[in-house]
């Protein structure tokens, strides 16, 4: 019998921007990609990990009331804190496979943290497949969403695309767009932070920190209201003029109101610059123009 043992590996990725010089990548930690493991691997389990999807059995029950239909496919107590809101993870990893290879992004803003939490929630079961002559993968690679848990502790999760594998079943899932937004913030900021961080046609950056910390929020002016993209920059040692740039955060919102609160809460609210403009201006006259 094969299970899945999922270990998340991180890598933040550099780019360049606002017109700095090219600068080299560098690795903060990274870890292995998600692989199959028989019996003999079951010692590189710790009591810290969690992969409670993998043990889930849609014939049994384990006679404890379940809050949420997901709770019938991941048969954790570790994910039942956090779907119950027992326990708020700290810091939600994500990492996704495919045709381009595997990228990862990771964030402890917890209102991102709580839209998967919400997005769980919301999901229904739409089908249980037992036949194993129907139990096949539908991707090429499939998306791996670990919390962390304050205690160190973490729970894994596997999807693939609509479903959820177990040892016994695959569950196919309904009501996911909440969790499908959620997962697709994470996707694009991990291929923003490898491919070269925020497209260059945005509209202001929004600006804030100083000396070896800053915080930059680059807006674009789409269809839907605005498009914010919010990156840290670190320098690469104390004094050095060279930079590491990291994005935390992507998302859409109506107003530029909006906009102004998102960067708040990353420290880049102080002052706005403009494309092509060597000019320092208020946040006022971003919301005013």
């Amino acid at each position: 019998m094969k299970k899945i043992f999922v270990i998340l590996g991180l890598a933040v990725f550099m780019m360049s921007a606002c017109g700095q010089k090219e600068e080299t990548v560098e690795v903060s930690y990274q870890v292995d990609r998600v692989r199959e493991a028989d019996e003999s691997d079951t010692d590189q389990y710790t009591e810290q990990d969690h992969d409670g999807q993998q043990n889930a059995d849609p014939a049994s029950s384990t006679g404890k009331t379940k809050k949420y239909p997901i709770q019938d496919i991941i048969d954790d107590d570790a994910f039942d804190d956090i779907i119950e809101g027992r326990v708020i993870p700290v810091i939600l990893l994500y990492g996704q496979g495919g045709e381009a290879g595997y990228v990862t992004s990771d964030t402890d803003d917890a209102e991102v943290i709580n839209d998967f939490v919400e997005g769980f929630r919301e999901v229904t079961i739409k089908e249980v497949i037992t036949d194993p002559d129907k139990m096949d993968y539908v991707m090429d690679g499939g998306e791996d969403i670990v919390f962390g848990l304050p205690d160190g502790s973490q729970v894994n999760i596997v999807l693939d695309g609509q479903r959820i594998h177990t040892d016994n079943a695959i569950y196919e899932l309904d009501n996911k767009d909440k969790l499908t937004e959620a997962c697709h913030m994470m996707s694009e900021v991990a291929y923003m932070n490898e491919f070269g961080g925020p497209a260059d046609n945005y509209i202001a950056i929004l600006r804030g920190g100083s000396g070896e910390q800053t915080y930059q929020t680059y807006v674009y002016d789409i269809k839907q209201g605005y498009e914010y993209v919010i990156v840290e920059s670190t320098t690469v040692s104390w004094g050095a003029t060279e930079w590491n740039h990291v994005v935390k955060k992507c998302g859409v919102v109506s107003t530029k109101e909006e906009v102004v609160k998102k960067a708040e809460a990353y420290g880049s609210a102080e002052f706005m610059t403009l494309p092509g403009d060597n000019g320092v201006y208020t946040i006022e006259e971003f919301t005013d123009s």
